[in-house]
């Protein structure tokens, strides 16, 4: 019934949306999902995690590289329920020229519902907010909507999940505000979203060797470029009873891409 009660909410949220048309920019994704929760971890009362993003990208409206600095804040006091944000100062190097300012902040809520011992059916939603730097090619002038499903197997051996979502962009805004093409993770306004990860925990479960696909196919649009495969390799280490040390590197898949490749590190604590 959880399943039933989340695909038509999904359903409804998202039928009646449509395209704005042009080409918008988010840090909100099926791959930006809230952090796992380790079985020791349960009961915990929230996360914090801060993650340095390194991207570099050769598009048509120009060649360069990013930093990405990510903050954010997951609430872990309702049962089954997750809600939280995150922000990132961007730090871009396009062309010869250095911008920065700030991403569109993102707000998202995920229930989990168990299913047995080691099965969890997840539902969601993320809703990012045009409160960021629109006019230096860092962020979107318009809000965006992302609903999801999905599920994981929680073995003590292994740990698999899988997310599918639909992101639609809400309200009209300018793709190239101020004059300037959005270069830091730009998506289309209407795409079917997919994430798959396997975690093979080790030594107990401190450390945590994983690899992760991401696939996007633009919908409802008129583009040469309509469908992105990219994969990735990432570890975590449980240095402290709250702490845990992560990074991840990530590169295309396809011949069509939106990056040339991608690392980054960080560090979250559970509250």
């Amino acid at each position: 019934m959880f399943l039933l009660r989340i695909t038509v909410a999904f359903i409804i949220v998202t039928a009646g949306l449509t395209s704005a048309g042009g080409v918008a920019s988010a840090n909100c994704g099926v791959d930006y999902c809230p952090l796992p929760n380790d079985p020791a971890q349960k009961t915990s009362l929230g996360a914090v995690q801060l993650l340095v993003r390194h991207v570099e990208f050769s598009l048509p409206d120009g060649e360069g590289s990013y930093i990405e600095n990510l903050v954010r804040v997951e609430v872990r006091r309702f049962s089954n329920w997750n809600f939280g944000g995150w922000i990132a100062p961007i730090m871009l190097s396009v062309d010869g020229e250095n911008r920065t300012g700030l991403s569109n902040p993102v707000l998202f809520a995920e229930r989990r519902e168990p299913v047995g011992e080691r099965w969890r059916l997840l539902g969601g939603a993320q809703l990012e907010v045009p409160m960021g730097d629109s006019h230096n090619g860092i962020a979107s002038g318009h809000s965006e909507l992302l609903s999801y499903v999905g599920g994981t197997l929680d073995d003590r051996s292994i740990r698999v999940q899988i997310r599918v979502g639909l992101a639609t962009a809400l309200s009209k805004g300018h793709a190239h505000a101020g004059g300037n093409a959005l270069l830091v993770n730009p998506h289309a306004d209407t795409e079917a979203q997919v994430r798959a990860s396997i975690v093979a925990p080790l030594r107990e479960g401190k450390l945590q060797p994983g690899a992760f696909l991401t696939g996007r196919m633009v919908l409802m649009e008129d583009v040469e470029e309509r469908s992105f495969l990219t994969g990735a390799l990432g570890a975590s280490y449980q240095v402290t009873k709250i702490a845990r040390l992560q990074g991840q590197v990530e590169v295309p898949l396809t011949e069509a891409q939106r990056f040339d490749w991608r690392a980054g590190v960080g560090v979250g604590f559970v509250l």
